[in-house]
């Protein structure tokens, strides 16, 4: 679910890359940030999954 998120914003970045004439930058900003965010979050997840497995063993 997270790699579609992270698809998802990487393509808006890209479509809104293609039309920075007429888009406002900061929707670009903003797309970067969310897509920032969702990788931090996905890491946690990943992070905390490691630590459980490595506390079971």
């Amino acid at each position: 679910m997270n790699l579609v998120c992270i698809f998802l914003l990487i393509w808006a970045l890209v479509k809104l890359n293609s039309l920075k004439d007429t888009k406002p930058k900061f929707l670009l900003i903003l797309c970067f940030i969310f897509l920032l965010g969702s990788i931090f979050h996905f890491m946690s997840e990943l992070m905390s999954e490691l630590a459980s497995v490595i506390n079971k063993s």
